[in-house]
């Protein structure tokens, strides 16, 4: 069966510039693949072409069994994006509010659309401001509520771009360990970040993007592996030694 998330030879060029170059990647159900990269790498790019909102050049892209070139609504309530500095909630109202919307475009009533808004608030923490609106809130609370809204319909995938780069540990490690639950379930899910030291004990496997093409695959302790003799820097951990020898050797 193809898994949930199926990439094959994806090519991504806006106009001369290559943005991705020819990548194979494969997340079965209830993996979390870590996606690694500099900016400019093509995490996002990837990310959001696996949404259906940016089309392939060339290669094959299929999620939840469906082909992604065909666009987000043949996606909807399959797929749970999570955008990096997401600002697309609605600054005036409350996050219940903003919760409630977007449940009732995916088909629930009014009062079933507030229930699951309250239940998803309250999964990442933020059940004691649903009420408030959401130009009151720190960008930390706006990006946990984007991830509130990615787990609107349960999706089967998950696309999460650098959801913990402006939080705190305690609220990355929630969302972590929220994410890992949904994982459990039986979610496939793609996480981008460039916080290496949140890769062990939560990701099974990795993908290292340089200049859009894989410049690794595997797991993260093979990531680490790739650690040079002579220490990159005195304080550096050997995961962050594998991942700069890794961009080193790509470079």
């Amino acid at each position: 069966m193809t898994p949930p998330i199926a990439v094959e030879g994806l090519v991504r060029r806006f106009g001369q510039r290559v943005a991705i170059a020819g990548i194979d990647l494969h997340v079965e159900a209830g993996e979390i693949h870590a996606l690694l990269g500099p900016n400019g790498a093509g995490k996002t790019t990837l990310l959001r072409t696996l949404a259906g909102l940016v089309e392939p050049t060339a290669g094959t892209v299929t999620v939840a069994g469906l082909d992604a070139s065909k666009g987000p609504r043949k996606l909807r309530g399959k797929v749970g994006l999570v955008p990096s500095s997401d600002r697309s909630a609605y600054q005036r109202i409350s996050g219940i509010e903003n919760l409630a919307f977007f449940a009732r475009l995916h088909g629930l009533r009014k009062k079933a659309a507030y229930a699951r808004a309250r239940e998803v608030l309250a999964d990442v923490g933020l059940a004691d401001r649903g009420n408030d609106p959401v130009n009151a809130w720190s960008h930390g609370m706006q990006q946990r509520l984007s991830v509130a809204r990615a787990l609107l319909t349960d999706p089967p995938v998950l696309l999460i771009d650098e959801a913990t780069h402006d939080l705190d540990p305690e609220a990355a490690a929630t969302v972590r360990e929220l994410i890992a639950a949904r994982a459990e379930r039986g979610a496939a899910v793609l996480w981008a970040t460039q916080r290496l030291e949140e890769l062990r004990g939560f990701a099974s496997g990795v993908t290292l993007l340089a200049s859009g093409t894989a410049a690794f695959q595997g797991t993260v302790d093979a990531l680490a592996s790739r650690a040079v003799p002579e220490r990159a820097s005195r304080h550096a951990s050997e995961l962050e030694q594998g991942y700069i020898a890794v961009v080193r050797g790509a470079a």
